[in-house]
């Protein structure tokens, strides 16, 4: 909805747009990229750029949507929240953006003069005046278009062994040998460990250092008004996190369309707002409003869950009331007769799902080849992954005969999803932020009440008229063919019905992730990065990540049993990898994160007598509970679940791995 972005796409330019501001380089740039443009329109793009960035300039910006946007960054700002990344290394490479040129190492870190001026720049038209001298009167300016050309990949190889066996003509026999042998020399080296005594010269704390205690939950269960509230006390600066869940179980078999319909909501218009006016609105009030959905397994079973729609949102406490308007307005107002935008949607949903399986392959092959086998992945992988891309594909290209079944399906969905019986909400804050909900949540219930019964008629017979997609896991070999250069190789299994020990299993994990799949993977394979994954539920994977290499990076997941079975190491080494892994389960979590982790643990059913136990497994972990793990391994390699996103030359050479190759376009 932004004024720049909606002139392109209603120009017919491009079917997602996106750029922006970068800084974090001695030279920024902002940046404004149409993707899916045909190229002969770029007189019509630079037409449309320059002219929408001169209106802005001469008529001004909408001084609210300035405001808005400010308080959604302060808020951000305010809150430091970078998830699982510690947050002084972000406040470091913060520092370096200036630090590096020469600036103040401290003008990102000091932000609060900052926005008062920015606010104060609101009303003196600062913003028109940036437009104006940064992006019309500049001299420095680049238009560049990039082209796709097919087989172009193919054509360099090609070239590059050419001139390599060109280079290779031109050596003496003494240079040949001479390249064999420091290549031999390397492969030694990579091979030989370091030495007893080089280890010993690295400090390291001992087992009895470390913290015995696990992080503890923080769920107090309490009702207003008959509705189920999870009250997660946790101290948060006067910013409430609000979750609302609602039971979805019954609708498992649409998982695509109700994906879509996160998409959908605060993105559409209201019966009292425009999608842009309600975009204004959400940032100026709040931290954001969002909806998702959340599986939880139960029992330690993959094929039992419950599935939960999530509508939530962050907010200052004295903002509460206009967050929850919000809220309702967005669950039980929103309109889908806008066709052109909803078009809009489909096509900008499809290229970032795309690039997102593109640039993190890694997860998105192996959330595939777990859901080979796993009811509860299979679900995952058709909410965000490849089978979630394969419905917007449909959708993008059918989209005047699938266009009415899709408006009528979101509303049946949002009567079957928005009703009392099914809510749950959690709360995180101080006693204050509870009082102000129980002062608040009552007039939303009322109006929860009202669209149930308003919307009682919207129901089955629509949603019978929808496609289903019913749970269905088998094992499977795939490939999906990409231009890129190189491999996403998963590998996945389950090892329920092998005896483990789930604290000394992350123990493992952590062994193979930092010592033999790195090694053989990464330093000698060449691959950017690669992992293995273990979860409660008994399912495990290998992947790996901007991967050179295809089957040989299977072998080496297939011989990672034995490597743990024929593991040998000192006291000293098992205990750098259990510091190693409790490193990773004593990441410091923020307010919201400690209220996410608690929320899991209510639903999900694991707790923390359960955690502690893992934990003291992993404090506990001897050599001989690590070899008795190689089973596991065993167990996950031979399931011979596959998914491979990669290469398309690689991919068809190696076609024998394969029952199915499909590309991914």
């Amino acid at each position: 909805g932004a004024p720049l972005k909606q002139a392109l796409l209603d120009a017919g330019i491009g079917e997602d747009i996106f750029g922006g501001y970068d800084s974090g380089i001695l030279q920024p740039y902002f940046s404004v990229v149409a993707k899916g443009a045909d190229p002969d329109q770029k007189g019509e793009f630079l037409a449309v750029v320059k002219g929408t960035l001169r209106k802005l300039a001469d008529q001004g910006i909408n001084r609210k949507s300035l405001l808005a946007g400010l308080n959604f960054l302060e808020f951000r700002y305010r809150e430091a929240d970078y998830g699982t990344t510690p947050k002084g290394l972000m406040y470091g490479l913060q520092c370096m953006d200036s630090w590096l040129y020469g600036g103040d190492p401290l003008m990102h870190l000091e932000y609060q003069e900052t926005f008062c001026r920015l606010k104060e720049g609101v009303k003196e038209g600062y913003f028109e005046e940036l437009i104006r001298k940064y992006l019309l009167d500049n001299p420095f300016e680049a238009v560049v278009v990039v082209k796709p050309e097919k087989n172009l990949t193919a054509r360099q190889d090609r070239a590059l062994a050419e001139k390599l066996a060109e280079y290779k003509e031109g050596l003496s026999e003494d240079e040949i040998e001479q390249l064999v042998s420091q290549t031999r020399e390397l492969k030694e080296y990579q091979d030989i460990p370091s030495t007893k005594e080089e280890l010993e010269l690295i400090p390291m704390l001992k087992r009895e250092d470390i913290g015995k205690k696990v992080q503890p939950y923080y769920n107090e269960e309490k009702q207003i008004d008959r509705v189920k509230v999870i009250h997660h006390n946790i101290t948060t600066n006067d910013i409430v996190y609000l979750r609302m869940f609602f039971d979805i179980n019954g609708l498992e078999d649409y998982l695509p369309q109700i994906s879509f319909l996160t998409t959908l909501l605060g993105y559409m218009n209201t019966k009292k707002h425009t999608y842009t006016e309600f975009d204004t609105e959400t940032n100026f009030y709040t931290g954001g409003i969002a909806s998702d959905v959340d599986i939880y397994c139960k029992n330690h079973n993959s094929n039992d869950y419950r599935i939960e729609f999530e509508v939530n949102t962050k907010v200052l406490r004295d903002k509460l009331k206009e967050a929850l308007d919000l809220m309702a307005e967005m669950m039980f107002e929103t309109l889908f007769t806008d066709e052109k935008h909803l078009r809009e949607v489909v096509a900008e949903g499809r290229s970032r799902l795309k690039m997102r399986l593109l640039s993190a392959g890694h997860q998105a092959a192996a959330s595939r080849a777990v859901s080979y086998f796993s009811k509860s992945a299979w679900l995952n992988d058709h909410y965000i992954g490849i089978g979630y891309y394969s419905y917007l594909a449909k959708l993008d290209e059918h989209f005047e005969e699938e266009k009415e079944a899709l408006v009528t399906g979101c509303k049946a969905l949002l009567a079957r999803i928005f009703r009392c019986g099914g809510l749950s909400v959690s709360v995180t804050g101080e006693d204050s932020a509870f009082e102000a909900l129980e002062a608040e949540l009552p007039a939303f219930l009322e109006r929860l009440s009202a669209f149930e019964k308003e919307s009682a008629c919207e129901g089955s017979e629509v949603l019978g008229r929808l496609a289903r997609y019913v749970p269905e896991p088998s094992r499977k070999q795939e490939g999906f063919s990409t231009p890129a250069e190189i491999q996403y190789v998963a590998l996945g299994g389950s090892f329920a019905d092998v005896p483990y020990n789930f604290g000394a299993l992350r123990v493992a994990r952590h062994l193979l992730n930092y010592g033999y799949l790195w090694n053989e993977v990464r330093v000698k394979g060449g691959a950017y990065g690669v992992a293995c994954q273990f979860n409660r539920e008994g399912e495990g994977y290998f992947t790996s990540y901007r991967d050179p290499n295809l089957s040989t990076t299977v072998d080496v997941y297939k011989k990672a049993a034995d490597f743990l079975e024929g593991y040998e190491a000192q006291e000293r080494e098992v205990t750098k990898t259990i510091i190693g892994t409790i490193s990773g389960m004593d990441m410091p979590l923020t307010p919201n994160m400690k209220g996410r982790r608690s929320m899991t643990g209510y639903f999900s059913g694991v707790t923390i007598e359960e955690l502690q136990k893992e934990r003291d497994q992993v404090l506990n972990c001897s050599l001989e509970d690590i070899h008795n793990l190689a089973p596991v391994l065993r167990a996950v390699a031979e399931s011979d679940n596959l998914c491979v996103i990669g290469n398309e030359q690689h991919i068809a050479k190696e076609k024998e791995l394969f029952a199915s190759v499909t590309p991914l376009s």
